[in-house]
């Protein structure tokens, strides 16, 4: 089974497709691992057989990533492979339905007290008082701040929709301070070298 050429051709049609960076990164994963596991198996993926692919998609205990494997391997044979018939009969496991955990006023506060870092501040202050996403910060351009209608333009989220998002004054605020010291060139949030900030510096920062 040659993988790196169905991977190439996974990857290539859900892009021109117009999927988020994001979800192919996360599709062409999920498609590595299901091909890796039935390399040796088969000769050739169309021979993977309805059974065989429920059986796969067992093996995934938790419910919410055996969805996300199932929602990845169903393009694959759709948009690859050109068997939509594939998952005819495969239904979708149940979602996991877990409360979030939730932060109140005191404990948000003491996290903006903890953070000494004006640039880790703005972004804190960002996600909790716009309710934005973590890729929705990092893919925020200078540009989508408007200081006069205070507001926030949040582009290509999730759904490939564009929104807007009330800036509260005190943000504001604490944007300029921030722009002020580390003079972004292009996105909001920079690395150290400039481009794009990192989902996992952002995690990194409220871990710590």
């Amino acid at each position: 089974m040659n993988i790196p050429k169905y991977i190439d051709l996974f990857r290539n049609e859900i892009a021109r497709k117009g999927f988020r960076a994001a979800t192919i990164k996360n599709y062409v994963s999920c498609i590595e691992c299901f091909l890796h596991y039935f390399e040796g198996k088969v000769t050739e993926p169309v021979k993977i057989n309805e059974q065989e692919i429920k059986d796969y998609l067992a093996t995934y205990k938790q419910h919410n990533t055996q969805r996300a494997n199932h929602s990845a391997i169903k393009c694959f044979f759709l948009y690859t492979l050109k068997q939509p018939n594939k998952f005819k009969y495969i239904e979708y496991c149940k979602r996991d339905r877990k409360l979030p955990i939730v932060l109140s006023t005191d404990e948000i506060q003491k996290l903006f007290n903890a953070c000494k870092n004006i640039k880790h501040k703005a972004i804190l202050a960002l996600l909790y008082s716009a309710g934005l996403r973590v890729s929705e910060v990092i893919n925020l351009k200078i540009t989508n701040i408007d200081s006069k209608r205070m507001q926030v333009l949040i582009e290509n989220s999730k759904g490939k929709s564009d929104r807007y998002v009330n800036l509260p004054e005190s943000v504001l605020a604490l944007l300029r301070t921030y722009y002020k010291t580390y003079k972004p060139k292009n996105y909001l949030f920079e690395g150290q070298y400039g481009g794009q900030y990192s989902i996992r510096s952002v995690q990194s920062v409220f871990k710590n």
